[in-house]
């Protein structure tokens, strides 16, 4: 499980003390590295390198292809848990140098590289001129399809890519820096992830501006997935200095769900790391001892319930010293893809995690339902319905990923009709017929949808177009000169007609100059939609039945839209929240 994947009340937390701990003690490091770090554009920048883990690394999963089903035995206690003084800070030390991964080139040379660097300043001189964050934004992308062609001219490549993070980071873009980043080291040997941390400190240092949104859900996502994968290596050193660039600029994060969001993430993050920490004095034992029970225990709980690995923590708990999580591990490693055995194997999770409390139990419960959704379809009758049952009633894990939709528009390829604009970091739409733009994202399958908008000028439809089994769909909201909200098309009705009834009628929907949310709430079962945290309207669908009226229609049939009808809008925030599953960026 993810380290954003959990919600907590933090305030006073040790964990949040010691995170912070780790956290005053990383950055005076990691900003010294940022301080020598030059201006890609115009130095010999040189990839920064990661320091040493601080823990520890796991050891390999036990084989125990040959283990039989034990004998029940008593569970002894748990091993103590370390109070947050006895944490120590993680040391910071350079890393011995990684050989070369296969397919992977060596950084060029400081003479072709800067003979690149010349001819690329000569090439993009005028988009250099342009410092603004829209500019720096599309010279990014400009740069990382350059980049993807001169791979028969590695100086020339190393110098895009590099190039691309920079202007990416002056557009205070990490999604398009990471994007970078993640290119840059699969070509040459560069460190992705202390090239990441780098551009996030120059991001998240930089003052926030309206033309320059440093603190926006895009940044703050892309943040969070790094973190969570620092954390997944045990690279908690590296994990905690990106932390601290998020913390330095939390006070300028407007939106309470995204502050909140990063406390929350701090707090999960500090809670594993102590955590892995305890298991220091279990695995120097079982490097002594592999068949340790209680070692073995230790770590397959803590892979299992604290991280989610399970296929990493089963053969650990399968040698360990509980007798229930023993059978049940060892039945599992041992596989069997027969319906009625692996939903015999859930209901032996289920009946575990009534034994258990808190997240470990949560943790179990849903390791579960991923056995009965995997059984299910094999299953018939009263049996079938009582696992649909006990997945109704398990807590879904919560992915809590957040798409910054306005972060991702290009003018010149998303804005499909209308007269639009982006200005300073929101669009704007002036009154036109069916304007409207296309977010180059493919949604899960289920999310949320929110935009915040005002009305300026007009009384008509605004219109988040939703995505659901390849089948797009609006929420209209004050259509029919304001005096309609609901979704369509429903069965080819609009819903200002009667066999639609999701239309909800009023003598006016909206006023001009106020500002409104709206979400649209997509779930397998049905779609909802709110304004200003208000259930207004819903329909039980597969979506079938479910279809866009063709004035409406994107260029795509499953991706999102939005836009307006001879209504002026200004919308400042679109976001979608991941639910089950994960979208796709599109570019």
């Amino acid at each position: 499980m993810s380290v954003s994947h959990r919600m907590y009340n933090v305030a006073g937390s040790p964990a949040v003390t010691v995170a912070l701990i780790c956290i005053c003690l990383a950055w005076p490091l990691f900003a010294g590295g940022l301080a020598r770090a030059g201006n890609i554009f115009d130095d010999d920048w040189t990839p920064p390198k990661r320091a040493e883990k601080a823990v520890a690394p796991l050891l390999p999963p036990p084989d125990v292809s040959n283990s039989e089903t034990p004998e029940p035995v008593a569970k002894p206690p748990m091993p103590p848990v370390a109070s947050p003084e006895a944490v120590a800070a993680p040391p910071a030390r350079l890393p011995p140098p990684s050989p070369l991964k296969e397919g992977r080139l060596p950084v060029p040379g400081k003479t072709s590289t800067a003979q690149s660097r010349k001819l690329f300043k000569e090439v993009f001189s005028e988009q250099l001129k342009d410092r603004s964050v829209p500019a720096r934004r599309k010279l990014a992308q400009a740069l990382l399809n350059y980049a993807e062609k001169a791979k028969d001219a590695p100086a020339d490549e190393f110098v895009l890519f590099t190039g691309a993070i920079e202007a990416a980071e002056e557009g205070a873009s990490l999604r398009l820096s990471f994007s970078a980043a993640e290119k840059l080291a699969k070509a040459f040997d560069v460190d992705e992830f202390a090239t990441k941390v780098e551009a996030a400190a120059k991001v998240w240092s930089a003052p926030a501006t309206p033309a320059a949104p440093t603190a926006s859900v895009a940044n703050v996502q892309s943040t969070f997935d790094v973190i969570d994968q620092l954390a997944s290596e045990d690279d908690f050193a590296a994990a905690t200095a990106l932390e601290a660039s998020l913390q330095r600029a939390a006070g300028s994060i407007r939106d309470s769900d995204l502050k909140s969001a990063v406390k929350n993430h701090l707090h999960d993050l500090g809670s594993m790391r102590e955590a892995r920490e305890r298991l220091g004095p279990g695995l120097e034992k079982l490097k002594q001892l592999p068949d340790d029970p209680a070692g073995n225990f230790a770590v397959g709980a803590y892979l299992c319930f604290t991280r989610g690995q399970w296929e990493k923590g089963l053969p650990f708990l399968a040698k360990g010293d509980d007798a229930v999580m023993k059978a049940l591990a060892s039945a599992e490693v041992r596989g069997n893809d027969d319906s009625v055995a692996v939903a015999k194997l859930a209901d032996g999770w289920w009946d575990a995690a009534a034994k258990m409390a808190g997240s470990k139990r949560t943790a179990v419960l849903q390791h579960a339902a991923a056995l009965y959704r995997k059984s299910v379809d094999g299953l018939s009758g009263l049996r079938r319905l009582s696992i649909e049952k006990r997945l109704n009633d398990i807590p879904t894990a919560t992915a809590a990923r957040r798409i910054d939709l306005l972060e991702m528009l290009d003018p010149a390829l998303d804005f499909v009709g209308g007269r639009l604009r982006l200005e300073d970091g929101a669009l704007a739409c002036d009154i036109s017929d069916v304007a409207r733009v296309e977010f180059p994202y493919t949604p899960p399958e289920e999310y949320d949808y929110r935009v915040s908008f005002t009305i300026t000028k007009g009384s008509e439809a605004v219109s988040q177009i939703c995505s659901a089994t390849d089948r797009q769909f609006n929420w209209t909201f004050g259509g029919w000169n304001n005096t309609i909200t609901g979704f369509d098309l429903i069965q080819g009705h609009t819903c200002e007609q009667p066999g639609n009834t999701t239309g909800k009628r009023s003598k006016r929907w909206s006023v001009n100059g106020q500002r409104y949310t709206s979400v649209v709430k997509v779930r397998k079962s049905g779609v909802e939609g709110y304004i200003n945290d208000q259930l207004i309207s819903s329909w039980k669908t597969d979506y079938s039945d479910m279809s866009l009226h063709t004035g409406w229609e994107l260029r795509r049939s499953n991706t999102l839209g939005f836009g307006a009808y001879q209504t002026a809008i200004q919308c400042d925030f679109a976001e979608v929240i991941e639910v089950t599953g994960h979208g796709k960026t599109l570019r």
